[in-house]
């Protein structure tokens, strides 16, 4: 009779917790979202759609929780795990849950944590346990797309692992490799949520370890070392450090083509999908040919995959084609002798018609995208389209068709200001809006191009995003400096070169910070812009920074191409290992 009692109480003090902890999640989820699978409704309206009341919405969930606690008290550790067992099988082959189900298996999971900590309840597995521990923390993660309380649990689970790794050596290695994974998972979800870059790298250092774990297993997990080169692949993507991600992913394809071979599981073949889109994109940004790869995945996943996944996968091949396209040669200078400067230009002109050719090949992938995406009907694709869109209408402008481009870049504004969610934040809609501007600009239409540059400013002013990652501004500052100097508005010009100049040294980027190359050609600028105005010595004063700071990125340029060198020809003069 004690014992049923103490499971009731754990039971209601866990019920307080879920249910109280967080009240604002039982309010009706924004318009920005689509209702998800399992997302609150009236039960007296079946499958209708029509959304309760706070409190009643409330009531409901808390009543699914009720339900998930009932089970939990009459089923006992061992069934609890068995169905936790379950749940998890289920999403790592790949099945799509609901947010209902994640509350429930997090239920299931405080359970098990409270059936554990009791006196006189039989005590789980150590190592059951850290996999409870482990698996709190991952539904947590997914749950609130990364959360500071999943790393707590994540912590308890490599507590209890390190006090049994003498023990179980191999047991140790690849549980302990689970967790690392599923850590860095969160990191990663942290990173993206709270835009901090350094979580980035912890990460990164995350799965190092994991991978190093599941490789030292006597007993080594295909798919789990494949997973955590995949992850690491996708981050390292994300950190632009191309060949890096590339060495990861190439195994981690050979693992998984072997798994596909070997099993039809729906897990192994989504996992390769993926990482041979990350490969493709690692061979983008190494300016390697990578249409054998997006080819690839067209023809043996089209009919599997989501019309985002397919649209995803003509942007990731119309980008490969337009990085390799070959880039137009500057105009010839004024003092250039005439039989040169005609040499000059003759070759321009085969250049970009090279270029034109090989951006046309873009633009049909860019539209087999649009055509894609235009398929699907959520909400979370709105900026995807966009994207899609941008690009398109970027390859419209490039090969000469501007209308074609204006109209593009339009339909993407368009959605873009029609879109609830961007209400409060546009800053992702700024390349876009410089795109459109800058057709404009070509097109002679000045009023109008003024008119979307100073929309771009009300956003660049009115995003908090931008107030603490200003990078994003730096694009729109640039080219309205440029356009306002070509119309000779000098003040003004002026003045957006100092707001450039502003948000360089606020970027917490190294490539686009106060070290950025960038720096050259903004006070090389101003400096002329800065001379139209009278402003001789501030004009002087620019100018020679710009000298300073190219000779600085010279001189670092030649001390790495040395250091290069020197480690080449250090390994070159290395013994070779038999």
């Amino acid at each position: 009779m004690n014992r049923i009692a103490s499971k009731l109480v754990a039971a209601f003090v866990i019920l307080l917790t879920i249910a109280f902890a967080r009240p604002l999640s039982a309010q009706a989820p924004p318009a920005t979202k689509p209702q998800q699978k399992g997302a609150p409704v009236d039960p007296r309206y079946g499958n209708a759609g029509a959304e309760v009341g706070q409190m009643a919405d409330f009531g409901y969930d808390t009543s699914r929780n009720v339900r998930a606690l009932v089970q939990a008290v009459v089923l006992g550790p061992e069934q609890l795990m068995t169905a936790s067992n379950n749940f998890f099988q289920k999403l790592e082959g790949g099945v799509a849950v609901s947010q209902d189900e994640l509350k429930e298996e997090k239920a299931r999971l405080f359970m098990l944590v409270a059936s554990a900590a009791q006196g006189k309840e039989k005590r789980l597995e150590p190592v059951t346990n850290a996999k409870i521990f482990a698996r709190l923390g991952t539904i947590i993660s997914i749950s609130e797309d990364g959360d500071e309380n999943a790393d707590v649990w994540f912590e308890k689970a490599a507590a209890v692992l390190n006090q049994y790794k003498e023990k179980e050596v191999t047991a140790y290695r690849e549980d302990m490799s689970d967790v690392l994974r599923e850590r860095a998972a969160n990191q990663s979800r942290l990173a993206d949520k709270k835009n901090e870059s350094a979580r980035e790298g912890q990460s990164r250092e995350l799965l190092l370890k994991a991978l190093e774990m599941a490789q030292a297993c006597s007993y080594r997990n295909a798919h789990g070392e494949a997973v955590i080169r995949l992850r690491l692949g996708a981050l390292l993507i994300r950190l632009r450090r191309w060949q890096e991600a590339s060495g990861h992913l190439s195994p981690a394809i050979n693992i998984l083509e072997r798994l596909v071979k070997a099993s039809n599981r729906r897990i192994y073949k989504e996992n390769l999908r993926e990482a041979l889109l990350d490969a493709g994109k690692a061979s983008t940004g190494l300016g390697l040919d990578a249409e054998f790869i997006y080819q690839r995945v067209a023809k043996e996943f089209w009919a599997t995959i989501s019309p985002r996944e397919l649209a995803r996968t003509y942007e990731g091949l119309a980008q490969n084609i337009v990085v390799r396209a070959p880039k137009d040669l500057p105009p010839a200078l004024p003092n250039t002798p005439a039989v040169q400067k005609s040499a000059l230009e003759k070759r321009a002109k085969e250049v970009h018609g090279a270029r034109v050719a090989v951006l046309v090949r873009a633009k049909e992938a860019f539209l087999q995208a649009k055509e894609a995406i235009d398929k699907s009907q959520r909400v979370e694709d709105t900026m995807f389209r966009i994207e899609i869109y941008s690009s398109l209408a970027f390859a419209w402008a490039q090969i000469g068709e501007d209308q074609k481009a204006l109209d593009i870049y339009e339909a993407a504004l368009k959605i873009g200001r029609e879109a609830p969610g961007f209400a409060a934040d546009r800053a992702n809609m700024l390349p876009t809006m410089v795109g459109h501007a800058s057709v404009l600009v070509k097109m002679g239409q000045r009023e109008e191009a003024l008119a979307q540059f100073e929309e771009g400013m009300k956003v660049v002013a009115a995003s908090p995003s931008l107030a603490k990652d200003p990078t994003m501004s730096q694009l729109i500052l640039l080219q309205y400096a440029r356009y306002l100097a070509q119309l000779g508005r000098w003040e003004e010009s002026d003045r957006r070169y100092k707001d450039l100049l502003a948000a360089i040294i606020k970027s917490p980027h190294a490539e686009y910070g106060p070290d950025s190359p960038a720096l050259i050609g903004v006070f090389a600028e101003d400096s002329q812009v800065l001379g139209k105005l009278g402003k001789a010595a501030e004009a002087a004063a620019a100018s020679t920074e710009a000298v300073r700071l190219y000779q600085k990125f010279q001189a670092t340029q030649a001390a790495a191409k040395a250091a290069s060198k020197k480690a080449a020809t250090a390994k070159n003069a290395a013994p070779s290992k038999k």
